[in-house]
């Protein structure tokens, strides 16, 4: 079983511990990594807060965007949301305050250089849920009761369940109409 605290304090041990040692790393790691725009931007005297963040962001959390909105750290989160943190180490599931269940899942990021926070929209992980069984032991899911659609693959989560039981009352009730037809000879196979 992985320790995901470990990965919380991961950001915190490499936080330099003051403001000069913050403005040492900012100016090591624009030399260091930094495109050639905001490395002569900075040689030349420019502060490049914002162009040293974003780069930042961009390099070490691709996709995130620095945010101030409150989020609330997820209670049980699911398959999906579990394996966005495993991609994304450091980070949480989590929704916006006081929105309501129903409402898109957030990778958080806190403390990000010592004060930002970081968010990307869970949906925007390219990540397959299955294979969070690879990270830790899952039981093994219970196979569909419904024979019709046994040979049918995809996510149920994904299509959400009341999609799911529409798609399964359709295939039950057309499928014996096609079958009734090839017996007839109207429907080629």
């Amino acid at each position: 079983m992985l320790d995901v605290d470990v990965w919380a304090d991961r950001d915190l041990e490499r936080l330099p511990a003051t403001v000069d040692d913050l403005a040492l790393d900012k100016e090591q790691w624009i030399l260091e990594h930094g495109s050639d725009t905001l490395r002569q931007g900075y040689l030349a005297g420019y502060p490049c807060d914002l162009g040293y963040l974003q780069e930042r962001i961009d390099t070490e959390y691709p996709g995130f965007v620095c945010c101030k909105l409150d989020y609330v750290k997820v209670d049980t989160p699911s398959d999906r949301e579990l394996h966005a943190c495993f991609v994304h180490p450091g980070s949480y599931a989590a929704k916006l305050a006081g929105a309501s269940s129903n409402v898109p899942s957030y990778l958080v990021v806190d403390r990000f250089l010592g004060v930002h926070q970081l968010v990307l929209p869970i949906n925007l992980v390219a990540t397959d849920p299955s294979d969070v069984s690879e990270l830790f032991e899952l039981p093994a899911k219970p196979k569909s009761s419904c024979s019709i659609c046994d040979w049918i693959s995809f996510d149920k989560k994904t299509l959400g369940m009341v999609n799911y039981s529409l798609f399964t009352l359709f295939i039950a009730l057309i499928l014996p109409i096609v079958k009734f037809a090839r017996t007839q000879g109207n429907v080629r196979s």
